[in-house]
């Protein structure tokens, strides 16, 4: 007889379990586990991970540019000869259009720009890879990895290991050979001239999707990637027997957390109050009126020093005042904390 397959536990809300038990808590109640794009594109386009794709989208936007050029040297013409035949009214209209105009042709002009320097970084990139024995964190490039001979892998379905329960999908997969390499994104935040914050939650997932993908796809994972915001830059973090050992005692621990939560009381509140911080789910906001008035989601809000009442997911979650910054500077918290 063949043995219970394991409650699914999604590698994202093992991650913020280690970072937090009660934001891994709060994380198995939401439907969604998928990894972020972390995009944070200082243009309106989002970046493209393959030279085919940011060569079509130079393309297109250069004939933009094209035509916003084009309209731009119209009006310069109407401009002069308005002004030439003494027409000032119509002068006048050319010169506030060509403000306009400028505006967007100025926003086109960084966005080509952009692109090509994305193009220019691809195509002057050189083969390499970090070595699969690697015992320490090793800085790469993503079109480095992709000269090497890696294939960018958007999976369409999660993986599932039916040993372990463990689903998910990594942002990318780096296929080569018999390699499956792990891809996640972290904010650009982490990331600065050179040097990276990578902390233990971070890791745990790659660990697991490693794991599920040499169980799924049956390849190697000795390590895996991460990449920063809307940079190119990124990390290949070894993922050697200490992490794969950390997500076989973790998913126990975070299966009891759960149990544990249904029937009885939480988590304790984390001892360092520097973790909530600047965590997302303590952010305390003001309350909406459908929010105070409704009878299936209770909020544990808090009246801040502006008159307004505040609640946040952890507050709410946990019925607890989250020791978040901005529940400082709102005055949300007892005197002395």
């Amino acid at each position: 007889m063949s043995s219970p397959v394991p409650h699914p536990v999604g590698v994202r809300t093992l991650g913020e379990f280690v970072f937090c038990p009660r934001a891994g808590l709060l994380a198995a109640r939401r439907e969604a586990d998928e990894e972020p794009e972390y995009d944070e594109p200082r243009l309106d386009f989002m970046p493209q991970y393959s030279l085919a794709a940011v060569e079509e989208q130079l393309a297109v936007w250069l004939s933009r540019f094209g035509r916003w050029s084009a309209g731009g040297a119209v009006l310069i013409v109407a401009g002069v000869t308005s002004v030439v035949l003494g027409v000032k009214a119509v002068a006048a209209i050319s010169a506030v259009a060509l403000f306009v105009l400028g505006r967007f042709w100025v926003r086109e002009l960084a966005v080509v720009m952009r692109l090509a320097d994305v193009r220019r970084q691809a195509l002057q990139a050189s083969p390499k890879e970090p070595p699969a024995d690697a015992s320490s964190a090793t800085p790469v490039t993503w079109w480095e990895l992709l000269k090497a001979g890696f294939d960018s892998v958007r999976l369409q379905e999660p993986l599932r290991d039916e040993q372990t329960g463990l689903v998910g999908s990594p942002w990318r997969v780096l296929r080569k050979g018999s390699l499956r390499i792990p891809v996640i994104k972290l904010e650009s935040a982490h990331f600065d001239s050179g040097r990276f914050w990578i902390y233990p939650q971070h890791e745990i997932r790659l660990a697991a999707y490693a794991r599920l993908l040499e169980a799924c796809e049956r390849g190697e994972s000795p390590y895996g990637v991460v990449l920063f915001g809307d940079r190119f830059e990124g990390v290949a973090v070894p993922v050697g027997k200490e992490l794969r050992e950390a997500v076989e005692t973790t998913l126990p621990r975070f299966r009891e957390a759960l149990r544990k939560s249904a029937t009885e009381a939480p988590p304790p509140e984390p001892p360092d109050p520097a973790l909530c911080a600047g965590c997302p789910l303590g952010f305390p906001k003001a309350a909406t009126e459908a929010e105070r008035r409704s009878v299936v989601k209770k909020i544990h809000g808090v009246q801040g020093n502006d008159g307004k009442l505040y609640h946040s997911e952890c507050g709410d979650g946990f019925a607890w005042r989250p020791p978040h910054r901005r529940a400082r500077q709102k005055g949300l918290l007892p005197p002395g904390e």
